[in-house]
Order: C-alpha cells, then structure tokens, then sequence
C-alpha cells in the first residue's frame, strides 16, 4: 500500500510527493544558477542556500502567489518589523502556508556603520560609538573596526525589505517542503565574502565599477533611503575608501535633507 499524505485536504501519494520534489530539483539544475539563485558556501555545510532570486523561481514553478502582512513593532530607538507572507494558489485562490521574517535596526549591521575617519569616531559621542573586532574570512586575521551608530530612520525601507526577505523565503521553504535540498538564506556579507562551490562558481573579488558611475548614481539619488542604498553598494567597490565618493554622498544627503 502506498504511502499518502494530506496537502489542504488533499490526498497525495508518494509519486505525487515525489514528483513534486523532481520538479524543485529540475528548476534548480535547468534554471537557477549557483551564486545567484543559491549558493554553496565553504564551511556550513553541503546544502545549498536558497537565496530570494532562488526563492522567486520556485513560486513561478508551483503559480504562488504572495500576500504579505506588515506588524511595525518599533519603539522610539528601535526601528522593527514582523512580515507574515502567506502564499496562494493563483490557479484555485487556495491558502497554502505562511512564512514570518523579522528583522530590527538594533542587528549589528544595521546598527552600526564604519567610522569614516578618526575624526568622525573620535568626535562621536561615547555611548554612540564603539571598537569592533570582526572575524577574519577565508584564513584572513581579524578586523579592527571603529564604528558609529546610524540613523535607523534612514534604514527603515532596508529594514522592512529585509524582513519581508527572511518571511519570503521561510513561507516558500515551509509551503514547498524544499528544506531537506535548500538552507535558509544567511545574510548578504555573509554571501558576499563567502567562498562558493560548484561549476559556476561566482567571482568574489570587489567589483570593479568606474568611480564616474558611483558618482551619477549618488547625485542622481531622489531620497535618502535611495541615496543610502547606493551608499552602501559604493561600500562593496573599489572605491569604498574614496574621498571624492564620500564627498559627493554628503553634498547629496544635505540636498536632500
């Protein structure tokens, strides 16, 4: 007698099961590519990550649709977000599952920021600044690190995406039962400086983008939170230690204040 389990009231037998399991791993070697859709990464194992382009593919495969649900949890120094995403059957409009994601401006990396320069830390005032030792990667010693406390108002849209990131991928993990092929995602520093495995695997060296096209995005910047964005994507290049980068992201965040 062959094994059967219950999926909305639904009967399905252990071919359907297996089958729907065929179909996730037929996406993810016909059309997800490592390091952009999931990834391997040296040191935490063999399973992949499920990354939100991953994510993505995987609701087309089965027609989900998304609904998400916003519970702003914040306080007056804490900017934080609960996101519920419930993912329905575009076919049939029926309810399959849920995910919940979290996400607050008190983690460390929305909590602080590198200091600019030693005047920047020294002047900051002591409760509002600190010294960080981050692990070292890939056999690199640690990194001492002096940072300041942001603005968690100017995150706040980082903030909620991210949140509505980690519930996305937790809804599609729990309603498509693809954890035993799929980790949940790590956070994007973790990816970016990550070692991945596998034939494609991915360059991890700083990108190489001309200090020219920093500049325009940075002036072309229509608000703080777009402007920020493209901060912190300025930090991931070459030129994140530029003087002229720096420069033109105060001009434009004085524009815009």
């Amino acid at each position: 007698m062959s094994e059967v389990v219950k999926v909305n009231n639904q009967i399905q037998s252990a071919a359907d099961i297996k089958s729907h399991v065929a179909s996730i791993h037929s996406v993810m070697k016909e059309v997800m590519l490592n390091g952009t859709h999931y990834g391997t990464i040296s040191g935490c194992g063999n399973k992949p990550v499920l990354l939100k382009p991953g994510a993505e593919k995987i609701l087309a495969t089965f027609m989900l649709a998304t609904e998400f649900v916003i519970d702003d949890l914040s306080t007056p120094d804490n900017k934080y977000y609960r996101v519920t995403t419930k993912l329905i059957h575009q076919g049939s409009g029926v309810y399959m599952g849920s995910g919940i994601g979290e996400c607050s401006s008190l983690e460390n990396k929305y909590a602080w920021r590198a200091a600019v320069c030693d005047e920047e830390f020294n002047d900051t005032p002591e409760n509002m600044r600190r010294v960080h030792y981050k692990k070292g990667w890939q056999g690199k010693p640690a990194e001492k690190i002096n940072q300041v406390r942001q603005d968690m108002h100017t995150l706040a849209n980082t903030i909620l995406k991210m949140a509505k990131k980690r519930s996305l991928i937790d809804a599609v993990m729990n309603v498509t039962a693809c954890s035993d092929i799929f980790d949940q995602d790590v956070d994007e520093s973790h990816i970016r400086d990550a070692v991945f495995e596998g034939p494609e695997k991915p360059v991890t060296k700083t990108p190489v983008i001309p200090i020219s096209a920093i500049l325009k995005a940075i002036s072309n910047a229509e608000s703080i939170d777009v402007l920020n964005e493209k901060w912190q994507k300025a930090q991931t290049t070459d030129h994140k230690d530029s003087q002229e980068v720096k420069d033109a992201y105060d001009k434009r965040k004085g524009e815009l204040s």
